[in-house]
């Protein structure tokens, strides 16, 4: 699990210096890229790695996590109707 939270920073400072350096991009004309399309860019991103970091957590929660055996106590066989 621990793999997975650094994991995580390395994503989060990538994200974020990718905002930074789109956003303050500029050609050698000196024009600057679209607004509009670097959110998307950005959205999309996010989304993909949002989903790629859910489905690694979940596999290595099935890897890691032993539930513990419930005990049967006596009413667990009464049916209330």
């Amino acid at each position: 699990m621990k793999i997975w939270w650094f994991a995580n920073f390395y994503w989060f400072s990538l994200l974020i210096y990718l905002n930074v350096f789109m956003f303050n991009f500029h050609y050698a004309d000196g024009s600057s890229i679209n607004p509009f399309v670097v959110t998307f860019l950005l959205l999309a991103i996010c989304i993909m790695v949002g989903e790629f970091q859910f489905a690694w957590y979940m596999w290595l929660a099935t890897k890691t996590y032993k539930p513990r055996k419930r005990k049967k106590t006596q009413n667990d066989s009464t049916v209330w109707l």
